[in-house]
């Protein structure tokens, strides 16, 4: 009896993915508190919404919105041009946000979620596994990796088409015999050497090596290995994977063999109870009628406590119509029939279902693990989902001693309920390997925070995001401690904590506070359960000013009154007044103070008044800038030039131009300047008649001559004498030389 894969429907090139927002989830949206407070379970901005309008260049008024949001709104943006809002209301929480899913204008609304501290793998594919993630179409593996990540003492048997055995991310999760195993392989004793990672039923040898890539992708979602810098990541950091190979390269096999691998797996279960701790059988395959023996097998997994994980096939039809595996379904108390779900949460239009014969649905649309030849691959199919199953049964059992009926039980008593999964499979429901080991754990608690470390002026306040979890049969109340706050800085908490809500503690830094980055610690206490998390606060200087450089001399004339403009840039938050003197003037040259206004003002003027006995010369002066509240100083230099006479500038250039037509005349000019700093001088010639152009003469700051050109046309304008200007201008200060000229032109 043939049987096929149930991941037909697959990409076989690892192709690159972008995570979604999980406003996928959100669509057309309408839900209860429930289904809220899951949401909320995220980290997230309190009282904080993004918000989805049918229309969003007409979003409604906050007024009309307020009738939906207990405790009203506080604020609305549009957020550039996304067509997403930002609302802000006055009371956060599950009633607000199930209220307002329920306005006739939102197409969809979330929380405004915040960067979490959720223990994730560094392997760099595991950005593109959406379907592990804590996003509402997850199935929330970052959380439940808190509690666990796996044990290497719990074995999964993958019934397949075998394994990369030595592929980077899977070798280390790979079972390997301790010693030599024998067991009756058609008729005939088979003995694998110590070290084999299973069987190969196809070929017949203890090298069960994958040339298809199914299972060696199914192998990696229920355990790539985690946190090793390697490519994927799966369900399961750590475990351990027996390879059972009973499909070819084709991706078909016989029932005959699958029974046979079943029954190997129990049977090395026997002889090595311990390192072959086998808990759970994946099967993502199916076909073929219904067969007595194959149940059989399926009894004898049941006897021998082992849990069965089956895909629900890729046909897009409802089981319940009748199937081989319904029948199996319906006779059998250790199997989970799996369906896909995709990553908008929606059953994926390929999957089976059966309200009654599929149990659950988990990603299996777009599913980045392992392949063959130590490739990576994106492969779509029930075949995917099933292993997301298999290896939340495991991570449940490295947190939860359970029994078969346990595990069973919490596995689909948890899932996350989903509208479109209502009658689609019995639970309604999508897997949530957090939601389970939640459940079943040993009680204990931990902290999820937002941002852990946050900046602070002397003189302001901060917010440290938290979020409490708590995991097992935990009853008490949660408290929090925070210690280590230095001296000026006073910590404030909510009125009361609750776990699965971002709840926010407000630091307050007085003025006196000192400058420097401190570690609070924040202790939570339930029970006897107790966790810590290290907020990092940075204490920095009470907002002020600076001053801006005078890099331009001032220039004073003696007997003249000059002006000093002095600007400063303010800190957000600084409002002070600022006073500006003048220090280190030499003898009888006054400035006074003068003050720059409070509030957003940068700028003051200051006369400086230089005598007509002042001595000529450079000084170099003191700007000095303060301010009381807070008491805070800046200083700058400025230069000042007096001179003894006042700035001049003087050209020398011919009076009388003789010019024929097509030649040139070249003209020197001479420039002399006094009582002025040097800087360059543009002369031009103005006046002229048609056909005699002049270019403009550019003499450098550190020249004094230069030669203008004059060029007659062909048959320029003719004169017998006109009166023509040379005009030399200058900006600081504004001076302009002049020589007036004859121009004849023949």
């Amino acid at each position: 009896m043939p049987i096929n894969l149930s991941g037909a429907r697959r990409r076989a090139l690892l192709l690159p993915f972008l995570l979604l927002l999980p406003f996928a989830d959100a669509s057309a949206q309408r839900f209860d508190r429930a289904r809220a407070a899951r949401m909320l379970r995220e980290p997230n901005v309190p009282a904080q919404f993004l918000v989805k309008f049918y229309d969003p260049e007409f979003a409604p008024d906050p007024d009309a919105l307020a009738a939906y949001a207990p405790g009203g709104i506080r604020n609305l943006y549009a957020i550039g041009n996304s067509g997403i809002h930002l609302l802000q209301t006055t009371r956060g929480g599950a009633d607000v946000l199930a209220e307002l899913s329920q306005h006739p204008a939102v197409e969809s609304i979330e929380p405004d979620y915040t960067l979490s501290i959720d223990r994730t793998s560094n392997d760099p594919l595991s950005g593109q596994i959406w379907a592990l993630g804590n996003a509402p179409a997850g199935i929330g593996a970052p959380l439940a990796w808190n509690v666990t990540t796996g044990t290497r003492s719990i074995t999964v048997g993958v019934i397949d088409t075998g394994t990369d055995l030595t592929h980077p991310d899977l070798v280390a999760n790979l079972w390997s015999a301790p010693r030599p195993f024998s067991f009756l392989r058609n008729g005939s004793l088979v003995t694998c050497p110590a070290g084999s990672r299973g069987y190969d039923f196809v070929n017949s040898d203890c090298v069960p090596n994958d040339d298809n890539g199914h299972g060696s992708h199914v192998a990696g979602t229920i355990g790539a290995t985690g946190d090793n810098g390697v490519g994927a990541v799966g369900v399961n950091w750590q475990t351990t994977i027996l390879s059972l190979k009973f499909l070819g390269a084709n991706g078909s096999g016989s029932a005959s063999d699958a029974i046979a691998a079943m029954d190997l797996a129990l049977e090395l279960r026997k002889q090595f109870p311990v390192e072959a701790n086998l808990r759970i059988l994946n099967n993502s395959w199916g076909g073929g009628p219904y067969s007595e023996a194959l149940n059989a097998a399926i009894v004898r997994a049941q006897q021998a406590n082992v849990l069965l994980v089956f895909a629900a096939g890729n046909e897009g039809r409802n089981n319940d119509s009748g199937s081989a595996l319904a029948s199996y379904v319906l006779g059998n108390n250790n199997i989970i029939a799996v369906a896909a779900s995709d990553s908008n949460d929606n059953l994926a239009a390929f999957s089976n279902r059966g309200g009654t014969t599929v149990h659950l649905a988990a990603p299996g649309v777009g599913i980045v693990s392992t392949s063959k030849n130590g490739q990576y691959a994106n492969y779509s199919g029930t075949s995917m989902a099933a292993p997301h199953v298999s290896g939340a049964a495991a991570l449940v059992l490295a947190a939860c001693p359970l029994t078969l009926a346990q595990l069973r039980d919490s596995l689909l008593t948890n899932v996350d309920a989903r509208i479109g999964l209502v009658s689609q499979v019995s639970t309604g429901g999508r897997l949530n390997v957090d939601r389970a080991i939640q459940q079943c754990a040993t009680p204990s608690v931990r902290f999820d925070s937002g941002a852990a470390t946050q900046r602070v002026r002397a003189g302001a306040a901060t917010t440290f995001s938290l979020t409490l979890r708590k995991y097992g049969n935990v009853t008490a109340r949660p408290t929090v401690a925070v210690t280590g706050a230095p001296a000026g800085v006073t910590v404030v908490q909510p009125a009361s904590w609750s776990f699965d809500a971002a709840q926010t503690l407000t630091v307050n830094a007085s003025a006196t506070a000192r400058p420097g980055t401190y570690t609070l610690t924040a202790t939570l206490m339930a029970g006897t359960a107790t966790a810590t998390t290290p907020l990092t606060l940075i204490v920095e200087g009470p907002a002020g000013f600076s001053l801006a450089e005078l890099p331009a001399p001032v220039r004073g004339l003696r007997g003249s009154v000059s002006q000093v403009t002095v600007r400063i840039a303010r800190d957000a938050g600084f409002t002070a007044p600022v006073t500006v003197r003048l220090s280190n003037l030499p003898a009888d040259v006054t400035a006074p103070a003068a003050t720059i206004s409070a509030g957003t003002a940068t700028s003051v003027d200051i006369p400086l008044t230089v005598p007509v006995a002042s001595a000529a010369g450079t000084y170099i002066l003191s700007v000095v800038a303060t301010s009381t509240a807070p008491a805070l100083s800046n200083t700058t230099t400025l230069r000042l030039e007096v001179a003894a006479t006042p700035p001049s500038l003087a050209m020398g250039a011919a009076t009388s131009i003789y010019l024929q037509r097509s030649r040139s005349v070249s003209i020197p000019i001479t420039i002399t300047r006094t009582a002025t700093s040097a800087q360059p001088v543009v002369v031009n010639l103005t006046g002229l008649p048609a056909g005699v152009p002049a270019r403009p003469l550019t003499i450098p700051a550190t020249g004094t001559t230069g030669t203008l050109v004059l060029t007659a046309s062909s048959n320029p304008a003719t004169t017998s004498g006109m009166s023509v200007r040379f005009e030399a201008p200058t900006g600081t200060p504004a001076l302009t030389a002049v020589v007036n000229a004859i121009l004849r032109v023949q």
